[in-house]
Protein backbone atom coordinates (compact mmCIF):
# COMPACT_ATOMS: atom_id res chain seq x y z
CA UNK A 1 0.00 0.00 0.00
CA UNK A 2 1.22 3.23 -1.05
CA UNK A 3 1.28 6.11 1.59
CA UNK A 4 3.13 9.01 2.17
CA UNK A 5 2.67 12.20 3.79
CA UNK A 6 3.67 15.56 2.89
CA UNK A 7 3.25 18.69 5.79
CA UNK A 8 3.13 21.90 4.62
CA UNK A 9 5.72 24.08 6.20
CA UNK A 10 5.56 27.74 6.97
CA UNK A 11 8.25 30.26 4.80
CA UNK A 12 9.15 33.30 6.80
CA UNK A 13 6.31 35.51 4.70
CA UNK A 14 3.79 33.22 5.66
CA UNK A 15 4.94 33.32 9.56
CA UNK A 16 5.43 37.48 9.36
CA UNK A 17 1.87 38.01 7.79
CA UNK A 18 -0.30 35.88 9.76
CA UNK A 19 1.12 37.17 12.81
CA UNK A 20 0.80 40.83 11.55
CA UNK A 21 -2.34 40.44 10.32
CA UNK A 22 -3.37 38.20 14.05
CA UNK A 23 -2.29 40.87 15.87
CA UNK A 24 -4.04 43.72 13.82
CA UNK A 25 -7.30 41.87 13.69
CA UNK A 26 -6.89 42.06 18.08
CA UNK A 27 -5.79 45.35 18.20
CA UNK A 28 -8.47 46.56 15.75
CA UNK A 29 -11.24 44.47 18.68
CA UNK A 30 -9.21 45.93 21.56
CA UNK A 31 -9.66 49.50 20.87
CA UNK A 32 -13.01 49.34 18.66
CA UNK A 33 -14.63 47.61 22.05
CA UNK A 34 -15.71 50.89 23.54
CA UNK A 35 -17.96 52.12 20.68
CA UNK A 36 -21.48 50.36 20.62
CA UNK A 37 -22.00 51.58 16.81
CA UNK A 38 -23.58 48.70 14.36
CA UNK A 39 -21.35 49.60 11.81
CA UNK A 40 -18.31 48.80 13.90
CA UNK A 41 -19.93 45.83 15.11
CA UNK A 42 -20.72 44.93 11.19
CA UNK A 43 -17.08 45.98 10.09
CA UNK A 44 -15.42 43.83 12.84
CA UNK A 45 -17.75 40.66 12.47
CA UNK A 46 -16.46 40.71 8.64
CA UNK A 47 -13.41 41.04 9.62
CA UNK A 48 -13.39 37.88 12.21
CA UNK A 49 -15.65 35.95 9.75
CA UNK A 50 -13.09 36.07 6.66
CA UNK A 51 -9.86 36.00 9.27
CA UNK A 52 -11.57 32.46 10.36
CA UNK A 53 -12.21 31.26 7.00
CA UNK A 54 -8.81 31.55 5.66
CA UNK A 55 -7.46 30.04 8.95
CA UNK A 56 -10.32 26.88 8.32
CA UNK A 57 -9.58 26.17 4.79
CA UNK A 58 -5.42 26.68 4.86
CA UNK A 59 -3.96 23.08 4.07
CA UNK A 60 -1.97 21.76 7.03
CA UNK A 61 -0.39 18.55 5.07
CA UNK A 62 -1.76 15.97 1.90
CA UNK A 63 -1.61 11.85 2.53
CA UNK A 64 -0.56 10.02 -0.79
CA UNK A 65 -2.73 6.52 -0.53
CA UNK A 66 -3.21 3.79 -3.27
CA UNK A 67 -6.11 5.84 -5.35
CA UNK A 68 -5.01 9.22 -4.70
CA UNK A 69 -4.03 12.39 -3.16
CA UNK A 70 -6.10 13.98 0.14
CA UNK A 71 -5.29 17.11 1.45
CA UNK A 72 -6.00 17.86 5.10
CA UNK A 73 -6.85 21.77 5.88
CA UNK A 74 -7.24 23.28 9.47
CA UNK A 75 -10.92 22.62 9.82
CA UNK A 76 -12.80 22.75 6.41
CA UNK A 77 -13.66 19.18 4.73
CA UNK A 78 -10.63 17.40 3.22
CA UNK A 79 -10.03 17.24 -0.21
CA UNK A 80 -9.56 14.44 -2.23
CA UNK A 81 -8.02 13.87 -6.12
CA UNK A 82 -8.46 10.15 -7.28
CA UNK A 83 -4.95 9.41 -9.60
CA UNK A 84 -7.67 7.99 -12.31
CA UNK A 85 -9.00 11.75 -12.74
CA UNK A 86 -6.22 13.72 -12.42
CA UNK A 87 -3.04 14.86 -14.49
CA UNK A 88 0.23 15.69 -12.01
CA UNK A 89 2.79 17.59 -13.03
CA UNK A 90 5.80 19.46 -10.89
CA UNK A 91 6.71 23.10 -11.10
CA UNK A 92 8.46 26.12 -8.84
CA UNK A 93 7.11 29.54 -8.03
CA UNK A 94 8.21 31.33 -11.06
CA UNK A 95 5.24 29.17 -13.17
CA UNK A 96 2.65 30.65 -10.87
CA UNK A 97 4.41 33.85 -10.16
CA UNK A 98 2.35 36.57 -12.49
CA UNK A 99 -1.07 34.93 -10.91
CA UNK A 100 -4.09 37.47 -9.97
CA UNK A 101 -5.67 36.83 -6.96
CA UNK A 102 -9.85 36.51 -7.28
CA UNK A 103 -10.49 35.42 -4.01
CA UNK A 104 -7.64 33.86 -1.85
CA UNK A 105 -5.38 35.21 1.19
CA UNK A 106 -1.87 36.60 -0.09
CA UNK A 107 0.09 35.41 2.74
CA UNK A 108 -1.86 34.84 6.00
CA UNK A 109 -1.56 31.11 7.07
CA UNK A 110 0.11 30.84 3.33
CA UNK A 111 -1.43 31.78 -0.55
CA UNK A 112 -4.51 29.83 -0.43
CA UNK A 113 -7.64 30.31 -2.55
CA UNK A 114 -8.63 31.28 -6.12
CA UNK A 115 -6.02 32.37 -8.35
CA UNK A 116 -5.97 33.00 -12.20
CA UNK A 117 -3.09 32.88 -14.87
CA UNK A 118 -2.81 32.78 -18.49
CA UNK A 119 -1.27 29.33 -18.32
CA UNK A 120 -3.30 27.92 -16.21
CA UNK A 121 -6.82 30.20 -16.00
CA UNK A 122 -8.84 29.64 -13.26
CA UNK A 123 -7.07 27.50 -10.07
CA UNK A 124 -6.69 26.95 -6.90
CA UNK A 125 -3.81 27.46 -4.64
CA UNK A 126 -2.90 25.92 -1.46
CA UNK A 127 1.09 27.22 -1.03
CA UNK A 128 2.63 28.12 2.46
CA UNK A 129 6.07 27.94 1.57
CA UNK A 130 6.96 30.22 -1.80
CA UNK A 131 10.44 28.76 -2.29
CA UNK A 132 9.50 25.01 -2.15
CA UNK A 133 8.66 22.95 -4.76
CA UNK A 134 4.86 22.65 -6.39
CA UNK A 135 2.59 19.94 -7.53
CA UNK A 136 -0.09 20.93 -10.29
CA UNK A 137 -2.98 18.81 -10.42
CA UNK A 138 -5.33 19.25 -13.39
CA UNK A 139 -8.49 17.27 -13.59
CA UNK A 140 -8.86 15.36 -16.93
CA UNK A 141 -12.56 15.93 -17.38
CA UNK A 142 -13.01 19.59 -17.34
CA UNK A 143 -9.15 20.69 -16.89
CA UNK A 144 -9.90 22.24 -13.05
CA UNK A 145 -6.61 23.01 -11.67
CA UNK A 146 -5.40 22.75 -7.80
CA UNK A 147 -1.58 23.82 -7.05
CA UNK A 148 -0.34 23.10 -4.06
CA UNK A 149 3.47 22.85 -2.24
CA UNK A 150 4.65 18.79 -2.45
CA UNK A 151 7.33 16.78 -4.12
CA UNK A 152 6.09 15.36 -7.32
CA UNK A 153 9.05 12.44 -6.75
CA UNK A 154 7.02 11.83 -3.71
CA UNK A 155 3.94 11.43 -5.37
CA UNK A 156 4.25 9.49 -8.86
CA UNK A 157 8.14 10.42 -10.31
CA UNK A 158 8.56 12.22 -13.30
CA UNK A 159 8.06 15.02 -15.69
CA UNK A 160 8.20 18.60 -14.81
CA UNK A 161 6.59 21.94 -16.29
CA UNK A 162 8.89 24.48 -14.88
CA UNK A 163 8.14 26.89 -18.10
Amino acid sequence: MKRARYKFRWSATTIIVTALLILGVILMLVFTYPYNKWWIICINLIVVVITLYFVAISPRYWVLTNDGLRLIRFSSPTLFFPFEEYIIKSTTMPYISNSIRVFGSGGFMGFVGLFYSKKLGFYSLYITDEKSDLIVLSRKSDGKTVVMNGSYQIVCGGSSINT
